[in-house]
């Protein structure tokens, strides 16, 4: 058996493919200002880029970052300082809004996108070294003997934009807000499950309790983009505090940057911290964010060096992507490089009501999804099959292993089961006994003749509900009534009364960490499970897990939550794991390292530009 070109399709499907996948025609181009000359640090030497080696995701094997606080007298910034330029301002573009620029009620990286320069978490992943936790606010912390407890050491010179200190009452403020009950924290509250109270030792030391020793995502938790600390004196008991920092002029942060003005649905402008608590950051004198949405301004805008990065990530299409990456790369102007198989595209079913109140009804449907075809023709052959957890990493199984679990198998000419990643293979087809279970369990649940439902999904994702129209069609006779909006009214209908039968998005967990799934998208209350899908037995499985230190013990108990998945009984279903947005990063712009998710590293503090 051959690999088959990633360009090659068949059938009706690149026919209906055609009909949607439609291109805007270029409007114009983006603005052209032109940044002034960096200047060395003094007593810095000029350094390359950091290596980034060109990719389209690739599997995780560092998902367990160490914490390691600051040694005395050194800052994690110094290896930095050392030998970045100062001067000019970034043109970054940007295809989204924010939904928020308070970040604790921020859902999805456009937030942090636009705002995570303008404030301060207490730890970050070091830029270099994403397996590394490093203190943002914090210069050290330390966990009590009983696992219990972590003191954190705040920066002594912090201090917020309007000139008062940053303080353990901010910290506390913002730890406490960000699990509140009542109001939205999309992102945030993924710390929950591990916190449990905190309290100001004094004016630069804080004590946080977690509810069990030594939880191991509650560090890198706090790491992601989403983790402000904000000033208590600013939103404390402010009748809109809920309102106030979306209106970005009212930001009052710790970050290395300030706002400036924006212009709505066209950008923003952020200028330098000047009195920001890194010495010798950020780089920049100012960051200027365009809104760029049609696929040929962005690629204009790069390839005539309009724009210096896209540093949340551009959504091009992954055929637009190829064809830009050659060329750009090409012409040697810099590289195009995408994160980890670390995004999620799944289905979510409404389990609430017929017929995917049925669990026959929701197996069937797994089991009848032809995983490989929607890989080969959504993402030409470059993605990895959908199991639960994320595929490389310690809580993955073997592409052998998913070869022979229902759902995911496949056999070749011969009849024979195929060992392997099945992805851009000749010649295999589904497991008839895969089928045939799935048209036996329709019967059961007594829709022998299929169902016609409706799919709900935005238009970066309008291949799927495409693909999988014919492939339930044609196995199970269910029809696909397809509804394509944008991503707001998409997240809309997941999270309110238009949901009706089935909503299809991405996720983007947050850390490569099984508690990220859990408590993302398994779970009652997640964000990824808006009619709140419980299953007992997975929620004894996170509780025993999330407090294990023992890795083997751990791995053991992810994999039984694996095995609950694989029921095909729950309230989603996942297709695949992808490669996120397209970092494009020119060559005069230094120090920008791929991220593993798409949720973190979108501070630009480290940034520099060398022309």
């Amino acid at each position: 058996m051959s690999k088959k070109s990633l360009l090659k399709t068949r059938g009706a499907i690149p026919f209906l493919l055609a009909t949607l996948l439609l291109i805007l025609v270029a409007c114009g181009s983006s603005a052209t200002a032109t940044p002034p000359s960096a200047t060395l640090a003094p007593g810095a030497t000029a350094a390359p880029n950091a290596t980034i080696a060109p990719t389209l995701g690739v599997e995780v094997s560092t998902p367990i970052p160490t914490a390691v606080p600051s040694a005395a007298g050194k800052t994690p910034w110094a290896k930095f300082t050392a030998v970045g330029k100062y001067g000019g301002t970034l043109r970054n573009a940007e295809q989204a809004l924010p939904d928020h620029w308070d970040l604790h009620q921020s859902c999805c990286n456009p937030g942090p996108a636009a705002a995570r320069d303008l404030y301060s978490n207490l730890l970050m992943f070091d830029p270099e070294d994403q397996s590394t936790l490093v203190g943002d606010l914090v210069e050290s912390w330390e966990y009590s003997d009983d696992g219990l407890g972590v003191t954190f050491r705040l920066h002594k010179n912090a201090k917020w934009t309007d000139g008062e200190p940053v303080t353990a009452d901010d910290v506390v403020f913002s730890l406490d807000r960000m699990v509140q009950q009542g109001v939205s924290r999309p992102r945030v509250k993924n710390i929950a499950p591990y916190y449990s109270s905190s309290k100001a030792v004094d004016a630069n030391t804080v004590l946080v309790t977690t509810k069990f020793p030594s939880p191991a995502a509650f560090l890198p938790f706090l790491a992601t983009d989403f983790m402000s600390i904000l000033p208590k004196h600013v939103l404390d008991g402010r009748e809109d505090a809920e309102e106030f920092f979306d209106d970005p002029a009212n930001i009052v942060g710790s970050g290395a940057y300030e706002f400036v003005s924006q212009e709505i649905g066209q950008g923003w402008v952020l200028k330098k911290n000047e009195d920001y608590f890194k010495d010798g950051l950020p780089f920049l004198d100012g960051k200027e964010t365009f809104i760029i949405t049609d696929v040929n301004r962005i690629v204009t805008a790069f390839m005539t060096d309009q724009v210096d990065i896209f540093h949340r990530g551009a959504s091009l299409s992954l055929i637009d992507f190829l064809s830009f990456q050659k060329d750009f790369e090409g012409k040697g102007l810099g590289i195009v490089t995408s994160s980890g198989f670390t995004l999620q595209g799944l289905l979510q079913l409404n389990w609430t009501a017929p017929p995917f109140n049925d669990p026959k009804v929701r197996r069937a449907v797994f089991l009848a999804m032809d995983r490989k075809e929607i890989i080969d023709v959504d993402k030409l052959g470059i993605s990895k099959m959908g199991q639960p957890f994320f595929p490389g990493s310690p809580w993955a199984s073997s592409d052998d292993v998913v070869a022979t679990w229902p759902g995911f198998r496949y056999v070749d000419e011969n009849g024979d089961l195929f060992i392997g990643d099945p992805v851009a293979v000749d010649g295999l087809v589904k497991h008839p006994d895969d089928i045939a279970e799935a048209k036996a369990l329709m019967v059961e649940a007594g829709f022998a003749d299929g169902f016609t439902a409706s799919y709900h999904t935005y238009s970066s994702n309008k291949s799927i509900p495409v693909i999988l129209k014919q492939q339930l069609k044609d196995t199970l006779g269910i029809d696909l009534e397809i509804n394509i909006t944008d991503v707001a009214a998409t997240i809309a209908a997941e999270q309110g009364p238009d949901f009706s039968h089935i909503v299809s998005v991405h996720n983007g967990p947050n850390i490569v960490d099984p508690d990220d799934l859990f408590s993302g998208v398994f779970l009652s209350g997640a964000p990824r499970n808006p009619m709140d899908y419980e299953d007992p037995r997975m929620r004894e499985l996170f509780d025993r897990q999330k407090g294990e230190l023992d890795l083997a013990k751990r791995q053991a108990i992810v994999k039984e939550a694996s095995d609950l998945v694989m029921e095909g009984e729950h309230h989603f279903i996942q297709y695949y794991w992808y490669g996120g947005p397209r970092w494009i990063v020119p060559n005069h712009v230094k120090n920008v390292v791929p991220r593993l998710t798409v949720q973190y590293g979108m501070g630009t503090e480290h940034i520099w530009m060398d022309r």
